[in-house]
C-alpha cells in the first residue's frame, strides 16, 4: 500500500472561466468559481481535486504503473483545499447541500488528519446552491459552516 502524498498547493487564482477543475461537474464548478471570485483573496493558496486516503492497491500481480493509476483513481478527492496562514479548510461543493455531503466532509477531515500529521486541524466548508431545512439544521448542530452560492451566469 502506498503512502499518500501531501497535496500540491498552488498560488491563489480562480479557475479559468468555463473550464471546471478536474473531476467537477460544470454546475458545481460554477458554484466554486463564483465563490472564489468573491473569496480567493482571503486565502494564501488553494488546490483542487486534492487526494486523501490510501486508495485501493490491486496488488503485486500488476505493474507499478497500473498499481499507481488504480490507487490514484480510488483515492477520495477533496473539491478544494484552502490555506490561510497555517489553517486549512476542506471545501465540498454540491448543487444541493445534503447529509451525504456532510458525511463526505467529515470523512475527508478524518483522512486529512491521518494523511497529514503535523499540518494541524482542517476546517470544513460546504458550498451549495441550495440546502433543505433538515440538512441545514444538521450542519448547524455539527458546527459545519455552509454557504449558499448562486452561480454567476
Amino acid at each position: 500500500m502506498s503512502t499518500p502524498q501531501p497535496p500540491i498547493v498552488v498560488p491563489s487564482s480562480p479557475p479559468t472561466p468555463g473550464r471546471p477543475p478536474a473531476g467537477m461537474i460544470p454546475a458545481e464548478a460554477a458554484i466554486l468559481q463564483t465563490w472564489l471570485i468573491a473569496h480567493a483573496g482571503e486565502y494564501d493558496t488553494f488546490a483542487f481535486n486534492v487526494r486523501v486516503g490510501f486508495g485501493a492497491d490491486p496488488g503485486p500481480n500488476f505493474t507499478e504503473d497500473v498499481r499507481k493509476a488504480q490507487i490514484l483513481n480510488t483515492q477520495r478527492r477533496v473539491d478544494c483545499l484552502l490555506l490561510k496562514g497555517d489553517i486549512y479548510t476542506i471545501v465540498e461543493v454540491k448543487v444541493r447541500g445534503s447529509l451525504h455531503a456532510l458525511g463526505q466532509l467529515m470523512g475527508y477531515q478524518v483522512l486529512w488528519r491521518r494523511d497529514n500529521p503535523g499540518k494541524g486541524y482542517a476546517r470544513l466548508l460546504m458550498l451549495c446552491a441550495s440546502i433543505d431545512a433538515d440538512a441545514m439544521y444538521v450542519y448547524e448542530q455539527e458546527s459545519v459552516p455552509f454557504q449558499i452560492v448562486i452561480p454567476l451566469p
